[in-house]
């Protein structure tokens, strides 16, 4: 099937799951027809209480977004632009709470989802990369990191295909300028964009036909309704009063709304005495750069007020959240900035979601508005010490870091010989801990932005010490994971600042994480180029189980290359290192890259002997990850061998071994060998829902190689079973995934032998 085919579903016999097969730019599911369909993107945050009249603007959207064509009608062809809408104005005045308000009335318009970004294009950092919003709304949609190219117009590409056919609602928050949306636009008829922007996105109403809703300051009329259901009708019974307060907040919402929490904390408080406040606190400050210093003025104004009413413990809170790095965080991170424990935290920060200071997202995670955050940062510089809000980044830094190391140390893997210990965290530091690596995996993802912008911070303030330790405990993280993109962008600076520390042991961890990376990229010169750099590292250190370990690591990577007689050298020399220091724990791992040398050449026997031995070591060493590994092995190697039943056997222990380390890339894994198993003792049927489970998995986790061998054994059941069309699309799909990733193809009706 070509780059470019359409999506082809059909009934997968007496599984009767739907197979949908696309092109290797595209995506693969397989589901039953009894089961619920695959859960579309939901991704709109909550809509805004309070939400008050905008009646004009809701209309001005509602009249720009014309009747949707369907998909695949004559209006809704591939190409055509569908409607995309820009809502402009200044900051705080709500224009992001009229864009979601109007996208939840018309939510139900758009059956495939909704897919949200913040594009921080005026937040203190750099605004958000479109080829990282591309990426995740890829991902959103079904396609792994570890399948996304990696360039912005091949990502942009691969988005356009996705949607070409659905109908979704795609909310662009906060943009920078038009070149920064522009590769974000679906392209498809049955798509609609909503942008929200403070500057007007001229180019992009010029050449893309955008519309253009202005969101302006509130009308007196509703700037008063939204103080009274603030703070009461009976306080606000001398309307003069209330105009002249919403007067002084400029008519801003995100003003109003803070003067109004204001005001409604202090009931007994007479409304004048407020405006008096408020008035005087005018006179306080130089007026902010925008567009319109009179309402920059305001806002800062009213900023200032609610800062100034806080109790000191939560207003330092306020300014320690102005130096996170970026707008979102947990609990715990706020705890660290602060130097208190999490409880505490937790109270000072309900304060200031009180105040309208910030917003609450879930139960332990909040967000600060981006002009608020420039305004806590901005107090952070007057009221604390440079020395003060350096530690406090450090604590944030630490945090993180102890993040990072609980979430590896987690994991269910043999890793003494890579591991590279991290330093103890402040006192003051009350690290995320984990029951499991589930819930591990669950709080890496949540932060993964933050993970690398703690990177660069420490960059930034010359913390080189947790700039690189951060990645190196996370590599093998990456490595499950397939977020390849994070994985380089935060393992080079990494690298860099273990270089400029001079610490050895950062520098070998990180060159070989790199080099992890490198290969299952498929960028086998690079990664002999990483590896190499770390085994001379631990040579020099004179570290043999780092030795062992890296040798292992470029045994296998020679084996991948087809150099079957250097692998074979370099997995003696790990194995003979192992023998010398009596690294028993990890012996079994070089033993086992012998046998796959042995069975590569055809020498089946002396490969079934030497998993066998690699199976016994790992058994003693307690190490299930190792034994996993070598009863696919011995699988395979039964297989060969024509022993079918005993392969069926030790597929179903790995299947034993993975469900106990709960690691779904392992029971993919396993899935392909109980497969073959099956589908070699003529139970095709059997075989291929197997190889339906295991392509599910690998797609889902980013394992190319696994999930093309999957393809490919499908590809053959359903030859077997005589479902010749479907047989063939997944040839040449499978063809597509083994030449995209460089592997040999060859033995199949079309020439690809990949089972």
């Amino acid at each position: 099937m070509s780059s470019h085919d359409n999506t082809q579903s059909e009934m997968s016999g007496s599984a009767r799951d739907v197979i949908q097969a696309r092109d290797i730019s595209g995506d693969i599911h397989f589901h039953s027809a009894t089961r619920a369909p695959a859960p579309t993107p939901r991704q709109l945050p909550g809509d805004v209480r309070g939400f008050v009249n905008r009646v004009a603007d809701l209309k001005a959207l509602d009249d720009a977004l014309a009747p949707a064509p369907e998909a695949g009608s004559e209006e809704g062809v591939a190409g055509t632009q569908g409607p995309v809408m820009v809502v402009s104005g200044t900051a705080g005045v709500g224009k992001t709470s009229l864009a979601l308000h109007w996208a939840h009335r018309n939510r139900d318009r758009f059956p495939d989802g909704q897919l949200h970004a913040n594009l921080h294009g005026f937040d203190q950092g750099s605004p958000a990369a479109p080829a990282d919003i591309l990426g995740h709304f890829i991902e959103a949609l079904g396609v792994p990191a570890a399948m996304t190219p990696s360039d912005t117009d091949a990502r942009a590409a691969l988005f356009r295909s996705l949607v070409a056919d659905k109908r979704l609602l795609i909310v662009l928050d906060n943009a920078a300028d038009s070149e920064q949306v522009r590769p974000l636009l679906p392209g498809a008829a049955g798509c609609v964009t909503l942008i929200t922007s403070r500057s007007r996105l001229s180019a992009l109403i010029a050449r893309e036909g955008a519309a253009r809703i202005t969101a302006d300051v509130f009308a007196e009329h509703d700037a008063v309704m939204l103080l009274t259901t603030a703070i009461g009708a009976q306080r606000a019974d001398d309307e003069a009063d209330v105009a002249e307060l919403a007067g002084l907040c400029a008519r801003l919402p995100l003003a109003l709304r803070i003067a109004a929490e204001r005001a409604a904390a202090r009931p007994r408080m007479p409304l004048t005495d407020l405006i008096a406040d408020l008035r005087n606190e005018s006179s306080m400050w130089d007026a902010l750069s925008s567009e319109d210093a009179a309402e920059a003025d305001a806002v800062r104004t009213v900023f200032a007020w609610s800062y100034r009413a806080l109790r000191e413990p939560a207003s330092r809170m306020f300014r320690l959240l102005g130096l996170h790095p970026t707008a979102e965080f947990a609990v715990g991170a706020a705890a660290a900035l602060a130097g208190v424990q999490p409880r505490a935290a937790a109270r000072l920060l309900d304060d200031l979601a009180a105040a309208h200071l910030i917003t609450q997202l879930d139960r332990d995670r909040f967000q600060v508005h981006d002009l608020l955050h420039a305004y806590a940062a901005d107090q952070a510089d007057e009221a604390d010490t440079d020395q003060e809000n350096v530690q406090a980044l450090g604590r944030l830094l630490d945090w993180y870091v102890q993040g990072a190391e609980a979430v590896r140390a987690s994991a269910p893997y043999e890793q003494a010989a890579h591991h590279a210990p991290v330093d103890a965290p402040d006192s003051a530091v009350a690290p995320p801990s984990f029951s499991d690596y589930p819930s591990a995996l669950s709080w890496f993802r949540t932060e993964r932005a933050n993970l690398i912008e703690a990177v660069r911070l420490a960059e930034r303030l010359g913390l080189d010490r947790h700039a690189w330790q951060l990645p190196a405990a996370l590599s093998f993280v990456y490595a499950d994971n397939g977020y390849f993109d994070d994985w380089f962008v935060i393992t080079r600076p990494g690298l860099a600042a273990a270089k400029r520390s001079g610490d050895l042991v950062g520098q070998a961890a990180l060159l070989a994480s790199l080099g992890m990376a490198c290969r299952q990229s498929h960028r086998l010169d690079e990664a002999s180029g990483y590896y190499n750099a770390a085994l001379a590292i631990h040579e020099q250190r004179e570290d043999l189980h780092g030795q062992a370990w890296l040798l292992d690591l470029i045994g296998f990577l020679q084996h991948d290359a087809g150099d079957f007689e250097a692998a074979m050298n370099t997995f003696q020399a790990s194995i003979d290192l192992c023998r010398t220091e009596h690294l028993n724990s990890f012996l079994g791992y070089p033993v086992e890259g012998i046998g796959c040398v042995r069975l590569a050449t055809g020498d089946a026997d002396e490969a079934l002997a030497a998993f066998q031995q690699s199976l016994m070591l790992h058994t003693d060493a307690g190490d299930a990850v190792g034994r996993f590994h070598v009863l696919i092995s011995i699988c395979n190697t039964q297989l060969s061998t024509g022993h079918a039943s005993e392969a069926e056997r030790y597929a179903a222990l790995a299947i034993e071994v993975a469900d106990e380390l709960d690691n779904r890339g392992f029971e993919g894994a396993a899935f392909i060998a109980r497969a073959r198993s099956l589908q070699a003792v003529d139970r095709a049927d059997e075989a291929l829902a197997y190889y339906q489970r295991a392509a599910v998995i690998q797609r889902t986790l980013g394992d190319r190689v696994n999930e093309a061998r999957a393809i490919a054994g499908a590809a053959k059941a359903y030859r077997s079973l005589g479902r010749q069309d479907e047989a063939a699309d997944f040839e040449r799909w499978a063809s597509s995934l083994h030449a995209a990733l460089g592997l040999p193809i060859e033995g199949l009706s079309n020439g690809a032998e990949l089972v």
